[in-house]
């Protein structure tokens, strides 16, 4: 569990999680969740179109890989290229995260 307390954003919901008996830590339980949903809005024909902030490389990763896995792309980098700068402060690579 990363350090910073009890009203952190990654302990909040870890805490709603533990309260249902849910044991997931809280962005594996919220990718796991998405790609449910994802899923489901397919499978009724619906088209999917996801906006976040994913605190993740939108080219690899924990966040790509779930979207992968759900048939969908990124559709900025597929459109716009590679862009130049990060939108995450600690990002060490030249990568563009959205």
């Amino acid at each position: 569990m990363p350090n910073g307390g009890p009203f952190t954003v990654y302990s909040q919901p870890r805490i709603t999680l533990l309260a249902k008996g849910d044991d997931r830590c809280p962005r594996r339980a919220f990718l796991e969740n998405l790609q449910q949903a994802i899923k489901k809005a397919q499978q009724e024909g619906d088209w999917v179109a996801v906006m976040l902030d994913g605190n993740d490389l939108m080219t690899e990763g924990s966040v790509f890989q779930m979207l992968t896995e759900s048939n969908m792309r990124e559709s900025i980098i597929e459109k716009q290229g590679r862009l130049t700068w990060s939108t995450v402060t600690n990002n060490e690579s030249d990568c563009p995260t959205f």
